[in-house]
């Protein structure tokens, strides 16, 4: 009906294993690796700014647009990071030091060769 395949599987398990071979297979017939943060269109700029903030470890949308109601801005927020446990509600120190390891780290791709790490 529709167009959509029902398949029935006895157990949750067998649901999961069913989800995990499907999506293998079809990762190997397109001979591409899963997406993490997939490409998205943004529609408009808070859409964006949105997407952006949620990209940072353990905060989604919902996270994002309140981070976005108390500073106004991406940047702003930025700057502000180490404010969020106490002005954004839901925002505690365990998820603000995650956000501040991704932003305070140096970027390494792990192909650094030794005359490089001499520097």
């Amino acid at each position: 009906k529709n167009g959509i395949n029902m398949i029935h599987t006895t157990s949750y398990k067998e649901t999961i294993d069913f989800l995990y071979t499907s999506a293998k297979q079809e990762q190997i017939a397109e001979r591409r690796v899963p997406a993490v943060h997939p490409a998205k269109k943004v529609e408009t700029i808070a859409d964006a700014q949105i997407y952006f903030l949620a990209s940072l470890p353990n905060i989604g949308r919902e996270k994002a647009i309140s981070i976005l109601k108390t500073y106004g801005t991406p940047l702003s927020a930025l700057v502000n990071v180490d404010r969020w446990p106490r002005d954004v509600y839901g925002l505690g120190p365990k998820i603000t030091e995650k956000v501040k390891e991704v932003l305070h780290s140096v970027y390494s791709d792990g192909t650094n060769r030794a005359d490089e790490k001499e520097k």
